[in-house]
């Protein structure tokens, strides 16, 4: 045995057996059951299970040969990039936990061999059994063991299928395309035909996932979205972002600003105006104080032509000059007049 494993032992209090589900009391191994049910989990959440900290659902199936996780192991929230993910096992006299309540699996009312028992069983964390009984295999589902013939056979067929003058053009348009949009050695999202017949850039996740044969057409679906219509019959889209709008949006709009511009646009535009006004304010602060500094720039009265600093009234209030311009229009002083003199 390496060193490696032995540190790992040694690091978190385990046994040999907790990592190779094959060693048990019926192979020599005494005190150690057998594995009961199996289970697929993330390999980060492997040291989690070596130390006793379990999920308050533990969902696994029915028997003890690894193999048999690969299908449950499969799915993207299990795996890695490469493929990897963790065994979990657990041994004891007997499968513990019970049916499951929700999912493909439960069992169904109305039918036959009712409940039915699928192999699933849903363990609670309370009835998890102990981190002794625990065991961990590292496992991959894309390590596949294929023969050097079927190696080989896969190699020709693959060049005979791509050296076809259809799939030559097939490359040749999406290197155009790369080329044309700048991209062409640079990496970043595939060049993926429609169904249509466009060139549009795909996530490669999404694009090669469409080449296993279970999917069908490896053409991207591409969803075709019917203009909305005004009460006018034209097509209600924003002039200004192409945002589809409703009759009643149009209407409004085209009476208020004779386009079709979405509400969005117009809190915009709205907003663009109002800014530029308050750049392009003067002066800043308080009503009395604007109104004092614009005074400031009239010197003379407009009714007599008089500056203020020979009517004695440089340094007054611009109400009490206002009193003295309605003076020379010939107006009666107002109680209100009264108080300014007082």
């Amino acid at each position: 045995m390496s060193g490696l494993w032995w540190k790992v032992i040694r690091k978190y209090q385990t046994a040999l057996p907790q990592f190779f589900p094959e060693l048990d009391e019926t192979t020599g191994w005494e005190g150690w059951k057998p594995v009961q049910q199996i289970s697929a989990q993330p390999k980060e959440y492997t040291k989690d299970y070596l130390q006793g900290d379990y999920p308050e659902e533990f969902w696994s199936i029915v028997g003890n040969n690894p193999d048999d996780t690969k299908g449950h192991g499969g799915s993207r929230h299990r795996v890695d990039e490469d493929g990897n993910y963790t065994m979990v096992a657990i041994r004891g006299d007997s499968p513990v936990g019970d049916l499951p309540k929700r999912g493909p699996y439960r069992p169904r009312k109305g039918r036959k061999n009712y409940p039915q028992d699928y192999g699933v069983r849903v363990t609670q964390k309370k009835d998890m059994p102990s981190r002794r009984n625990i065991v961990v295999k590292p496992m991959n589902v894309k390590k596949e063991a294929k023969s050097p013939t079927a190696i080989e056979h896969k190699r020709k067929y693959e060049t005979q299928y791509e050296s076809s003058p259809a799939r030559k053009k097939y490359r040749r348009e999406l290197e155009r395309e790369r080329r044309k949009r700048g991209v062409a050695g640079k990496g970043g999202k595939d060049m993926s035909h429609t169904k249509t017949g466009k060139i549009v850039p795909e996530d490669p996740h999404d694009n090669r996932a469409r080449s296993h044969p279970s999917v069908g057409s490896t053409l991207k679906m591409v969803v075709i979205k019917a203009p909305q219509m005004n009460l006018s019959g034209e097509s209600a889209e924003c002039e200004l972002c192409g945002a589809m709008m409703n009759a009643q949006e149009v209407s409004v709009s085209n009476q208020q600003m004779g386009a079709s511009v979405c509400t969005a646009c117009l809190m915009r535009e709205q907003q663009k105006i109002n800014q530029e006004a308050d750049d392009a304010m003067m002066y800043h602060g308080e009503p009395m104080d604007i109104a004092m500094r614009l005074l400031k720039d009239f010197n003379t009265c407009y009714q007599c032509g008089q500056t203020w600093e020979q009517l004695g009234l440089a340094n007054t209030t611009p109400f009490q000059r206002s009193l003295h311009e309605d003076r020379c229009m010939g107006m009666q002083t107002s109680e209100k007049d009264a108080m300014f003199q007082r």
